[in-house]
């Protein structure tokens, strides 16, 4: 005969079974309605450590560079959404590649022209006398990871730009040049490189405007589809007309 203490054991034994039943329930729900965690992409990328000496440099590195790098990394990604899009917007890519060739290559080509020049001018100023080296008092050093060719290729503006101030520095310094001289040609200089961040961040806005407008615009079509139309709605009208 099963006495009454041992009823309430087996009822307590049983509630507690139920009770851890409905606690893995619970727990496993938990479990399978957690998101997955994003897992981030292996890009490539290039460490770039380098020092810019000129104040010019360092000033201009530190207004222009992270948001001309900023505006290369939108042009890039913007290119590839409206590529896929399709239809007008086919050959985005290439376009927008085009695009930031044209704006980079002007100030590669007139720097590098700037440091031919002023190092042929540097070499024959040696030959007729003594050309004394040129310090700095307070170069910066940098690190900058590099993750596209016109990263690296802004990088390379930036170092060159660099460059051709030591020697118009040097130069300068030795009385082979100007304050006049010095003056303008580093005012043009500062110019082309606040042209070139101005226009890249102008491409990078051109492409954002594209893309909203075009989403924009699905979204409307969109709305339009989901409006369901009355199948009366012609014959009230025909009788809003009738009755008139």
């Amino acid at each position: 005969m099963v006495t009454e203490q041992q009823k309430n054991v087996t009822s307590i034994e049983q509630n507690s079974k139920g009770r851890q039943s409905r606690r893995n329930r619970q727990t496993g729900n938990e479990q399978a309605s957690t998101p997955h965690e994003r897992v981030e992409f292996s890009n490539p990328e290039i460490e770039v450590n380098y020092t810019l000496h000129s104040q010019e440099a360092i000033r201009l590195q530190q207004r222009h560079y992270n948001n001309t790098s900023r505006s290369l990394f939108t042009l890039a990604i913007n290119s590839t959404h409206l590529e896929r899009l399709g239809g007008k917007f086919k050959g985005s890519i290439e376009r927008t590649k085009k695009a930031i060739n044209d704006v980079l290559a002007g100030p590669e080509k007139e720097i590098r022209s700037g440091i031919n020049a002023l190092q042929r001018t540097l070499d024959d100023a040696s030959k007729n006398g003594n050309i004394s080296e040129v310090s700095y008092t307070a170069p910066r050093a940098y690190n900058i990871k590099v993750r596209t060719p016109e990263a690296m290729r802004l990088v390379g503006i930036f170092k060159n730009f660099d460059l051709l101030h030591m020697l118009i520095d040097r130069l300068w310094l030795n009385n082979k040049f100007n304050q006049d001289e010095v003056d303008d040609y580093k005012t043009r200089l500062r110019d082309t490189i606040r042209n070139m961040a101005s226009l890249l961040e102008r491409h990078a806005s051109s492409t954002a405007d594209e893309l909203n407008e075009n989403n924009g615009q699905a979204a409307e079509e969109q709305e339009k589809k989901a409006i369901p139309k009355s199948p009366h709605s012609g014959d009230n009208q025909q009788e809003a007309v009738a009755n008139m």
